[in-house]
């Protein structure tokens, strides 16, 4: 049998080619979304969520199944890993893939050691359920409806109660008002849990009905418990939904009726922070200043110098890093483009292009109403070569000094670690507005000028290595600054 080999060596190539070859079988960027580290899960895989446990171990819960998003059988699973997200072991089942549906599953860990999971319950096994949508009088797709529930775990995940425990949610106009009259909620929740003064929080995305984009309506509430953090029998916990009245969390005056997946914060002066995914090409943040019972007039994000940030129908979320500084997550173009549909797409384009993601720094201000966040330039902060993949819900935590992000595109769920240079020069904005240069090609003073066109760096070469003689990609790239 004959057997053909390749030798870079033999061939005629000029030693720079080869070196640019040598460097190509090294390429490496932190940023694409292979370079992560895989979870395991079935087919289907969103949310992954993580807590540390008190005994060291990463908790991570995700929602899994052999379906497509919102197929039955979906369910969520629990896994432990004890040596950073490196390794995980076999997914455990928190809710059964032989029950109705659980979903969209979320963690807290309590003082004491013990750890919650939330998550959507399907407990009356509905099979559909009629819609506003004339062109389509019902939905199978059943994963955001019925109860929130939720199991708890005394021995740092590796097990959870037999039983679970429903959190009543106050009826609400929102809720009266749906096909059901409220006798059925509709809801789900992405937003991470949080504490301020002792009391935990739960974050809640009510929808009005199932409609043209699945979700017609929506509104964003909270369920706070006083004593969920210390006191030991769940069939205790005293809960109340907030804010207070009968509206919750909504666009500003004249924006659109979707505003969903809200990601809160709490600010050094006790203050909530708010922000969440609308349809109407920008993401919405307000503050709470008594505990979330009533919020500031809702206000599309900014940017420090007063332009908006925008998002399309698409997660964005906020976290406080340990350093007391704030990173968002978001997908940086918007406006008008939401409104525009796709040919014979199942949905609204509101919910396209999802990649890249994006990232902007943010630091607290003072102002005549309290601390608030203002906010850097983005940058890109990961992305897939196909441009048709949707990352999203993703979450951060720090581990020994370094920061991760986790990410979905609903078909595999992974871990990154964000390259510490990275996240130093975003918070740097705040800090020092002199404009490094120490990569720069070409520095102009002023527009209107002829100048010869840099040399930019190689993007793809020839790779002598393979039969094929196909391309390489070496994983460079500028930007443009202005």
């Amino acid at each position: 049998m004959k057997t053909n080999s390749f030798n870079i060596a033999d061939a005629c190539i000029p030693d720079g080619i080869v070196k640019i070859m040598l460097q190509a079988g090294q390429a490496h960027d932190w940023r694409l979304l292979s370079s992560g580290i895989v979870l395991p899960t079935e087919f289907y895989a969103d949310q992954p969520y993580f807590v540390t446990a008190d005994d060291g171990a990463l908790v991570c819960v995700v929602t899994t199944g052999n379906g497509h998003e919102g197929s039955r059988g979906q369910h969520v699973v629990s896994m432990r890993s004890e040596d950073g997200g490196v390794t995980w072991s076999a997914p455990l089942d928190v809710g059964s893939r032989e029950e109705p549906e659980s979903s969209y599953a979320v963690l807290l860990k309590a003082p004491g050691g013990r750890i919650f999971c939330f998550y959507n319950f399907n407990e009356d096994n509905i099979r559909a359920m009629e819609t506003v949508y004339p062109g389509n009088p019902l939905t199978f797709r059943v994963d955001t409806l019925g109860h929130y529930v939720f199991k708890f775990s005394d021995d740092h995940g590796r097990n959870w109660s037999e039983n679970y425990f429903k959190v009543p949610i106050r009826e609400t106009r929102i809720d009266r008002e749906n096909i059901r009259g409220g006798k059925v909620r509709f809801f789900w929740n992405v937003g991470k849990p949080f504490v301020l003064h002792g009391a935990a929080y739960l974050s809640i995305h009510k929808v009005g009905g199932f409609g043209e984009g699945f979700l017609a309506s929506t509104e964003g509430w909270l369920v706070r418990s006083e004593n969920l953090l210390t006191e030991p029998d769940p069939e205790k916990f005293l809960w109340e939904t907030l804010p207070e009245g009968d509206t919750g969390l909504i666009t500003p005056p004249a924006g659109g009726l979707v505003a969903e997946e809200q990601s809160y914060s709490v600010l050094s002066d006790g203050s909530i922070h708010v922000v969440y995914r609308t349809i109407d090409g920008y993401p919405v943040e307000s503050y709470s200043r008594d505990g979330g019972r009533s919020w500031s007039p809702p206000q599309y994000r900014s940017y420090a110098d007063g332009r908006r940030m925008k998002n399309p129908r698409a997660a964005n979320f906020t976290w406080k890093c340990e350093n007391g500084r704030y990173l968002h997550w978001f997908h940086n173009h918007g406006g008008r483009f939401v409104e525009n549909k796709e040919v014979d797409a199942p949905y609204v384009g509101s919910y396209e292009d999802r990649n890249p993601a994006w990232v902007s720094a943010g630091i607290e201000k003072d102002s005549q109403d309290g601390r608030v966040i203002v906010w850097s330039q983005p940058e890109i902060l990961l992305y897939d070569d196909d441009p048709f993949i949707r990352m999203s819900y993703p979450d951060l935590f720090e581990r020994d000094g370094d920061l991760y992000i986790s990410e979905t595109q609903k078909a595999m769920a992974r871990i990154h670690r964000i390259d510490p240079d990275f996240v130093k020069r975003l918070w740097a904005q705040f800090d020092d507005l002199v404009v490094d240069e120490s990569e720069c090609l070409l520095s102009l003073d002023a527009g209107g000028v002829g100048v010869p066109m840099p040399v930019l760096p190689k993007f793809v070469v020839r790779d002598m290595r393979l039969p094929t003689y196909g391309k390489v990609d070496l994983r460079q790239g500028f930007t443009i600054s202005a």
